[in-house]
């Protein structure tokens, strides 16, 4: 903590003494504690700005954002250049989802401390939120640069990375979470779900059942034996494990894409496409569910369903192989999909 200078010097020592005080129970999680302290050294001496801010993250730690919100503001009316201020209100404002005011104070933080990473994670948070990945993996990067010891930091840039379809790359943030903790559950499904796109069963397999491991409260290791059930060809086996993860975890939309490969291995196929369907409603950047959808419609003859799902794969993924060679195996697309693919990649 920086040394304070008491304004008022024969009461100074004793709101130092009660300054300190209060940091030790505000460390020590006794935030009412902490709070007495903080106000007995604000009665000594009313200009201490850093009091306030303490006062502020105590109420932040027991759920009082609007009460700590006050206290950061009477901290920066007594000293506007505390970069410790501007991020704890830029936290509070992120809590209630007020991005603009968020992203300010992240600003004015790193105006007065440009190497506080903190404000470079938090600034990534806001821009994952709203959906701007580019910004987000650019601000969570600046932060890795100044500390890169942050695993949650390289977990949530490999799903940025995985968003954006950069295996490589979210493989290499996933691993490095795992090297800082390999008891973090996350950063092994987080391999799990890359090895699966890439079609990497065996290894996606091994990380799922490693998560599951680290956390057996999650329907990792169900999902894994499911996918090991659907690579036998022990389809019933699959789907009782697949529905045994919705029941606990409905919106995991990629157990719905296998689920889905089980039904259609089984002619299911009604239940097949309900199936891909739900994960697209969940996670429409899964890309394969539209692919997965056209061989259904294949084998059920609807080829026009066939080629709306096949194109809509190429229009998300203009180098996904497999739909291409599915359309060219229509007859009538066949010359179409070429001009198709080839005017994308001039446009583009």
């Amino acid at each position: 903590m920086k040394e304070w200078a008491p304004k008022i010097k024969k009461w100074g020592r004793d709101a130092v003494s009660h300054l300190k005080m209060g940091v030790i129970h505000l460390e020590q999680k006794r935030y009412e504690e902490a709070v007495v302290e903080f106000e007995n050294a604000l009665k000594l001496d009313p200009s201490l700005g850093m009091a306030y801010l303490h006062i502020g993250k105590a109420y932040m730690k027991q759920g009082k954002i609007d009460a700590a919100a006050e206290q950061c503001h009477k901290a920066l009316e007594i000293d506007p250049s505390q970069p410790e201020a501007h991020l704890l209100l830029a936290y509070i404002h992120y809590q209630n989802r007020e991005y603009d005011k968020a992203s300010y104070h992240c600003d004015m933080t790193l105006e007065k401390n440009p190497k506080l990473d903190s404000a470079y994670n938090l600034l990534g948070l806001v821009y994952r939120d709203q959906g701007q990945v580019i910004k987000a993996i650019r601000f969570f990067k600046k932060s890795l640069r100044l500390n890169s010891n942050r695993v949650a930091v390289w977990a949530v840039l490999g799903d940025l990375y995985f968003q954006e379809k950069k295996y490589s790359d979210a493989i290499k943030s996933f691993q490095k979470a795992s090297e800082l903790n390999p008891e973090m559950p996350y950063a092994h499904y987080g391999l799990g779900k890359v090895y699966m796109e890439q079609e990497r069963y065996d290894e996606a397999n091994s990380e799922f059942q490693q998560a599951s491991l680290r956390n057996p409260v999650q329907s990792v290791g169900e999902f894994s034996r499911g996918i090991a059930s659907l690579r036998s060809k022990r389809y019933e086996r699959a789907i009782d494990l697949f529905n045994l993860v919705l029941h606990k975890y409905p919106k995991w939309a990629i157990v719905y894409l296998f689920l889905g490969d089980a039904y259609r291995e089984q002619k299911h196929f009604d239940e097949a496409i309900t199936s891909y369907k739900k994960a697209l409603s969940l996670d429409p950047s899964l890309t394969m569910c539209y692919y997965k959808l056209g061989l259904v419609y294949i084998d059920l003859n609807q080829i026009p369903d066939a080629i709306d799902q096949f194109k809509e794969a190429l229009c998300r993924d203009p180098d996904f192989v497999e739909a291409s060679i599915e359309l060219r195996n229509i007859p009538e697309e066949g010359k179409l999909i070429n001009d198709y693919v080839s005017a994308f990649h001039r446009d583009n």
